[in-house]
């Protein structure tokens, strides 16, 4: 864990002990249950948007109600339903890396971009999330 925290202008702060073990607690006591992902692709013809989501355990009615029904068991390995930080950090990853693919997908076959310009960029995006994945999962062992 960290010993200092350094803010946007560059400041350092030194933590004591008991804000470093507040700080791991809160961070450990995180339980996300669902991740949202967008990219909008701006084009000639308009802009093309995608937008996945994705929740666990759960069907959610996203029609702006608020009612989540929860179709898994209500704890895994001893807490809530949820994921940690973590693994909602590596999740959020492969799911962005869906909608970005798919967005320029859409957008080409749309005509909103051309098709070398789009397969381009998607092996762009693969590159680029294919080595951030990776050190995910070697950070994890």
């Amino acid at each position: 864990m960290t010993t200092h925290l350094v803010d946007d202008q560059g400041n350092k702060y030194e933590l004591t002990p008991e804000e470093i073990e507040q700080l791991a607690g809160a961070t450990r006591d995180i339980v996300i249950t669902k991740v949202v992902c967008t990219r909008t692709v701006k084009g000639a013809r308009g802009d093309t948007f995608v937008g996945f989501s994705a929740a666990w355990c759960s069907v959610q009615e996203d029609g702006g109600g608020a009612t989540m029904e929860n179709t898994g068991g209500e704890e895994m390995d001893g807490r809530a339903s949820g994921w940690t930080l973590r693994e909602a950090r590596f999740k959020a990853c492969l799911l962005q890396r869906a909608v970005d693919i798919q967005a320029f997908e859409n957008s080409s076959d749309g005509g909103n971009c051309g098709k070398e310009y789009a397969v381009g960029m998607i092996r762009g995006i693969k590159g680029r999330y294919n080595g951030r994945l990776v050190r995910h999962l070697r950070n994890q062992r």
